[in-house]
């Protein structure tokens, strides 16, 4: 639904605005959510602690019909343990190239990370696969089932969450 922290309900401050594709017909606006085991923590020099799931600092929200799922939260934490981020499948890059600008035997891998199989993710678009996945899984179980009954199925069968505004979270 976008990055930008805006309330687009329709009685919200924002609601001349129109986030695209978010609140588009036919379409499950994604709501980022935050870590439980990481809470959201904006202070200098914060550690990862529990706590409610929220919405991030920077996660849209307030559409009509939204789900939520794991965004990621501050504090970023280490890369070993607990970490408000989202781990993400990565490609290691072209098979049998070494790290480089792309060309014969070079390639970047993974947003110009290297050649790495995993990458620390954050915001909408960390939650958004998450969902997508859902759908396809409920697609793959139901082949007949229309896209209207996808999006229907995982808003009836997501958990109210108190703490999210006009969202859903996805179990």
């Amino acid at each position: 639904m976008g990055n930008d922290g805006l309330n687009l309900s329709p009685s919200g401050p924002n609601a001349r605005y129109i986030e695209l594709p978010a609140q588009a017909r036919s379409v499950l606006p994604v709501v980022a959510s935050t870590n439980p085991a990481c809470a959201e923590n904006l202070a200098a020099n914060a550690t990862c602690a529990p706590g409610p799931i929220t919405t991030p600092y920077y996660s849209n929200y307030g559409a009509t019909g939204a789900i939520s799922a794991p965004g990621g939260s501050y504090p970023e934490g280490p890369s070993t343990g607990t970490s408000g981020f989202i781990m993400g499948a990565c490609s290691t890059g072209l098979t049998n190239t070494t790290e480089g600008l792309p060309s014969t035997g070079q390639s970047f891998g993974c947003f110009n990370l290297g050649h790495v199989q995993y990458v620390q993710a954050m915001g909408t678009s960390a939650a958004a696969p998450l969902v997508a996945g859902a759908a396809a899984i409920l697609r793959a179980a139901h082949p007949t089932w229309t896209a209207t009954q996808i999006i229907t199925t995982l808003q009836t069968t997501a958990a109210p969450t108190l703490n999210l505004p006009a969202s859903l979270t996805l179990n």
